[in-house]
């Protein structure tokens, strides 16, 4: 008889590959740097932008009055013989380039208050998009790289190791992972005693390295299908032709035995039977 753990192939926790990892965050952040690009776009500039443009605007605009008013004064002056043509043409070329900063600041003020230009939007919304297509296939390559499961279970071994090579086609198991919750006994009863069996029925097994130490359980289920025998005790009036039917003990909690150990399991039968 062997002590056997339910649902061995289950996996207790997520194993993933770092590469894959690494590959689908830099691919997220790509995504993220997108996104921000088409934002910019479509919001334009910052409302501190718009406010220092609006104010170079205002001081172009009293630069440029003061500078026309100075103008006029060296025309007035000029005429009248009091100063020379030097001074009038500097202060002309001086209101000449104030006008010109002011025509400056108003097309930057112009073009930060103006709405995003159809191209730039069509531009980032398509490498947005790219983005998002590149990280959605750098995900599903993720996703196929993980080993998870729904089930909570204790590793019994270990067929794999990091960095070999294995498929989607189920034939390179990579661990035997068992619930050792509650252990069960997998024991095989000869047809001729099927009758003194049932449900609930109590039971313990007994292992060598233990001694006398017995380990209490219950008869937990039935099979439905005969077989042949299958554990043998290797002794020399052993029957091999008989046919048996395989039936499971949960053993209590505490019974800390190691999976797939050998025992000898007990039922206790009714009184007068």
């Amino acid at each position: 008889m062997n002590l056997a753990s339910e649902r061995l192939c289950a996996v207790w926790n997520v194993w993933e590959n770092a590469d894959h990892l690494a590959r689908l965050q830099a691919a997220e952040a790509g995504v993220r740097v997108a996104q921000a690009a088409l934002e910019r776009v479509l919001n334009g500039a910052r409302p501190e932008e718009r406010r220092e443009a609006a104010a170079a605007v205002t001081e172009a605009e009293a630069l440029a009055g003061l500078s026309d008013r100075e103008a006029a004064r060296q025309q007035g002056l000029a005429e009248q013989k009091l100063v020379s043509h030097q001074s009038l043409d500097a202060a002309n070329s001086e209101a000449r380039a104030a006008r010109a900063r002011l025509e400056r600041a108003r097309r930057h003020l112009d073009l930060v208050e103006a709405p995003p230009r159809e191209d730039e939007r069509a531009q980032a919304e398509a490498e947005l998009a790219v983005a998002q297509a590149r990280a959605a296939e750098t995900r599903a390559i993720y996703e196929k790289s993980l080993i998870r499961s729904p089930l909570q279970g204790l590793v019994l071994h270990r067929f794999r190791r990091a960095g070999e090579q294995v498929t989607e086609l189920g034939d390179t198991p990579i661990l035997s992972v068992g619930d050792t919750s509650v252990l069960r006994v997998r024991a095989e009863v000869d047809e001729a005693d099927l009758g003194l069996i049932a449900l609930g029925r109590p039971a313990w097994c007994r292992a060598e390295a233990w001694g006398e130490r017995r380990f209490t359980g219950r008869v937990s289920r039935l099979g439905s299908l005969m077989g042949r025998k299958r554990v043998h005790d290797e002794q020399p009036g052993e029957r091999v032709d008989t046919r048996v039917m395989e039936i499971l003990i949960d053993l209590d909690p505490g019974s800390d035995l190691p999976v797939g150990l050998r025992v000898d399991a007990f039922i206790e039968l009714e009184a007068g039977r």
